[in-house]
């Protein structure tokens, strides 16, 4: 497999809270989202997640498939004050 995933809004903040991922992986079976904040996730490949605090959050997409497994990771950035996010860069909190 090859795990691929992205996101809107690039920054969450106050007002956005909700995170929508999209998974992008390709030949996979199995599948499972770690948020970065200890919720994970294995049923829903494209999930919405809330992030209740805020902080910079590792991401990772586990992919499986008979053959092996593949991972992505991205940082996202949250913070409670609307606009002053730090910036996405591929997938790098700056």
């Amino acid at each position: 497999p090859q795990s691929d995933f992205d996101f809107l809004p690039a920054a969450p903040d106050i007002l956005n809270p909700i995170v929508t991922f999209r998974n992008k992986s390709i030949n996979y079976t199995s599948f499972e989202w770690n948020f970065g904040d200890l919720n994970r996730e294995q049923s829903d490949p494209d999930p919405v997640h809330d992030y209740g605090d805020t902080g910079t959050f590792r991401v990772t997409l586990i992919s499986t498939n008979g053959t092996g497994l593949s991972v992505a990771e991205k940082m996202i950035g949250y913070t409670r004050d609307a606009g002053t996010n730090s910036s996405i860069v591929n997938g790098i909190a700056c």
